[in-house]
Protein backbone atom coordinates (compact mmCIF):
# COMPACT_ATOMS: atom_id res chain seq x y z
CA UNK A 1 0.00 0.00 0.00
CA UNK A 2 1.52 3.05 -1.02
CA UNK A 3 0.11 4.98 2.02
CA UNK A 4 2.00 2.59 3.90
CA UNK A 5 4.94 2.52 2.29
CA UNK A 6 5.44 6.81 2.85
CA UNK A 7 5.08 5.65 6.59
CA UNK A 8 7.79 3.50 6.53
CA UNK A 9 9.65 5.46 4.76
CA UNK A 10 9.37 8.35 7.24
CA UNK A 11 10.09 6.13 10.20
CA UNK A 12 13.52 5.11 7.92
CA UNK A 13 12.48 1.08 7.57
CA UNK A 14 12.82 1.52 3.70
CA UNK A 15 14.73 3.68 1.20
CA UNK A 16 12.83 6.95 0.12
CA UNK A 17 13.73 4.87 -3.22
CA UNK A 18 10.88 2.19 -2.66
CA UNK A 19 8.04 5.72 -3.02
CA UNK A 20 9.44 6.69 -5.96
CA UNK A 21 9.65 3.46 -7.69
CA UNK A 22 6.17 2.25 -6.14
CA UNK A 23 4.67 5.25 -8.00
CA UNK A 24 6.43 4.35 -11.38
CA UNK A 25 4.75 1.35 -11.17
CA UNK A 26 1.08 2.88 -10.95
CA UNK A 27 1.42 6.08 -12.77
CA UNK A 28 -0.05 5.59 -15.47
CA UNK A 29 -2.69 3.56 -14.03
CA UNK A 30 -2.08 0.05 -14.89
CA UNK A 31 -4.09 -3.37 -14.64
CA UNK A 32 -1.18 -5.09 -12.88
CA UNK A 33 -0.59 -2.68 -10.43
CA UNK A 34 -4.22 -1.21 -9.93
CA UNK A 35 -4.37 1.49 -6.53
CA UNK A 36 -7.16 0.44 -4.19
CA UNK A 37 -8.93 3.63 -3.54
CA UNK A 38 -8.82 4.25 0.91
CA UNK A 39 -13.08 5.15 0.53
CA UNK A 40 -16.05 4.92 2.92
CA UNK A 41 -16.36 1.21 2.06
CA UNK A 42 -13.08 0.61 3.63
CA UNK A 43 -13.49 2.83 6.12
CA UNK A 44 -16.69 0.54 7.05
CA UNK A 45 -14.42 -2.25 6.92
CA UNK A 46 -11.53 -0.61 9.07
CA UNK A 47 -14.69 0.10 11.91
CA UNK A 48 -15.20 -3.57 12.37
CA UNK A 49 -11.18 -4.75 12.91
CA UNK A 50 -10.50 -5.13 16.63
CA UNK A 51 -8.17 -2.09 17.40
CA UNK A 52 -6.52 -4.59 19.98
CA UNK A 53 -5.66 -6.88 17.67
CA UNK A 54 -4.34 -4.56 14.84
CA UNK A 55 -3.67 -0.88 16.93
CA UNK A 56 -1.12 0.51 14.12
CA UNK A 57 -3.34 2.24 12.07
CA UNK A 58 -1.90 2.10 8.94
CA UNK A 59 -1.30 -1.95 9.66
CA UNK A 60 -5.13 -1.66 10.23
CA UNK A 61 -6.10 0.21 6.41
CA UNK A 62 -4.40 -2.39 4.93
CA UNK A 63 -6.04 -5.65 6.26
CA UNK A 64 -9.56 -3.47 6.21
CA UNK A 65 -8.81 -2.82 2.37
CA UNK A 66 -7.65 -6.85 1.88
CA UNK A 67 -10.91 -7.77 3.44
CA UNK A 68 -13.06 -4.93 1.48
CA UNK A 69 -11.75 -6.13 -1.56
CA UNK A 70 -11.71 -10.11 -0.67
CA UNK A 71 -8.19 -10.36 -1.20
CA UNK A 72 -5.48 -12.62 0.79
CA UNK A 73 -3.17 -10.29 2.76
CA UNK A 74 0.47 -10.95 2.27
CA UNK A 75 2.48 -10.20 5.33
CA UNK A 76 4.83 -11.99 7.74
CA UNK A 77 3.07 -9.87 10.87
CA UNK A 78 1.68 -12.96 12.54
CA UNK A 79 -0.63 -10.18 14.71
CA UNK A 80 -2.83 -10.38 11.10
CA UNK A 81 -3.82 -14.15 12.00
CA UNK A 82 -6.16 -13.25 15.04
CA UNK A 83 -8.23 -10.70 12.58
CA UNK A 84 -11.23 -13.05 11.50
CA UNK A 85 -11.92 -13.52 7.78
CA UNK A 86 -8.57 -12.30 7.15
CA UNK A 87 -6.85 -14.55 4.60
CA UNK A 88 -2.81 -14.07 5.14
CA UNK A 89 -0.52 -15.48 3.03
CA UNK A 90 3.51 -15.91 3.91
Amino acid sequence: MLVEAVYLVEKARFPATLIVRMLELVDPPSQNYPVAPLDAAVIRTLQKIDRQLVPDMPDRIIVATAQHLGLPLLSKDLAFAAVPDLSLVW
